[in-house]
This record gives structure tokens, C-alpha cells and sequence, in this order.
């Protein structure tokens, strides 16, 4: 298992990815990270989340995350999920906080089906979702990213959130892959 960091001091993190190819097919990508506090002004924003594929296969990806948003100067925390190209959505049931432990799954059981899982490893609460799409993955990328993101076509401010960095990142397939093989995250 392999760590990944990023740090909001940067104006964007590039994703750590793994890229696999030939009969070797991703089937779950897990990371745990601390949920930062962020701050910054009032609609600021950043999303740690972990998916499968979105860089090779750029047409579809399969994640499920944590966006830290500032609201009237203080931190808000939402978990979600998505199944690219549709939109993403919150998941109910799950309350989330600086400090709190996270752990992020998603799984593909088929190239049109899989669940994404968020479990707070503080206070114990899960939430998952079953999905399916009639756009199939590729199955090819495993992405573990913090990053900016666009709400109408239009990126959100920046949040300073400090560094978050994910720990036990793993990628498992026809065998277990960590984003060692792929050098330290660019960040700039």
C-alpha cells in the first residue's frame, strides 16, 4: 500500500494514476484519508476522491469522494458519488467532520456495474450506493485525486485545506497494484 499527497498551497493537483492495459482489468480502488479543514472564501472548494478510470478512458469514470466547501467562513463536508457521465450526487446518512478518518471504495463488478462505498472510520457511519450505466468503463485507470472542480461549467474557487494525503492506497484486478510504480504526484 502506497500513500499519495496533495497540498491546496498548488493550484491543482494531478491526479496519481495507474494505467494497466492488455487482459489486466481494474475491479476496486480503495484510499483512506483525514478530512482537512478547509477555509477560504465563501463557495471555495476542493474534492478528495478515488475512481476508476477517467485518464485513458476519458469518457467514463466510477468515483466517490469528499468535497470540503467553506460556507459562511466555516467548512462544509459532503460525501458523494458518481458514475460519469451522469452527475454526481450527495449520499444521506453520512455526516462527515475535520478530522474524521475516510475510507473511499469504489468497485466494479462488470464495465456497467459497481458501487461506490464511503466509510467514516471516526464515528463509524457507511454509505454505498449500487449503480449501473449504459456507458461501460474501461477498467484501466485507478485515480486517487484531490483537485479544484466546476460547478455550470465554471471551477469553483480554490479552498486552502492544508495537505491531504492518501494512505493504504491500493488498486486490486487480476492482482494488487499501488501507484508506487508511478512516481511521486506532480503537483503545480
Amino acid at each position: 500500500m502506497q500513500n499519495v499527497s496533495a497540498s491546496s498551497s498548488l493550484a491543482k493537483f494531478e491526479p496519481m494514476t495507474i494505467f494497466l492495459s492488455g487482459d489486466i482489468l481494474i475491479h476496486v480502488v480503495i484510499g483512506t484519508f483525514t478530512v482537512p479543514t478547509s477555509s477560504g472564501p465563501t463557495g471555495a472548494s476542493a474534492a478528495a476522491w478515488v475512481g476508476i478510470d477517467g485518464v485513458t478512458c476519458d469518457t467514463v469514470i466510477l468515483q466517490t469522494g469528499v468535497a470540503f466547501t467553506v460556507k459562511n467562513s466555516q467548512p462544509k463536508y459532503n460525501a458523494w458519488y458518481e458514475w460519469y457521465t451522469a452527475p454526481s450526487y450527495d449520499f444521506s446518512g453520512i455526516t462527515i467532520s475535520a478530522g474524521d478518518v475516510i475510507k473511499l471504495t469504489v468497485t466494479a463488478s462488470s464495465e456497467t456495474s459497481g458501487t461506490a462505498e464511503i466509510e467514516n472510520l471516526f464515528n463509524g457511519q457507511t454509505a454505498s450506493k449500487s449503480l449501473t450505466s449504459s456507458t461501460p468503463l474501461c477498467r484501466q485507470n485507478a485515480e486517487w485525486v484531490v483537485e479544484d472542480y466546476a460547478v455550470n461549467n465554471s471551477a469553483v474557487p480554490f479552498a486552502d485545506f492544508g495537505t491531504v494525503t492518501f494512505t493504504n492506497a491500493e488498486a486490486t484486478g487480476t492482482g494488487t497494484y499501488t501507484p508506487s510504480g508511478a512516481g511521486d504526484p506532480v503537483c503545480h
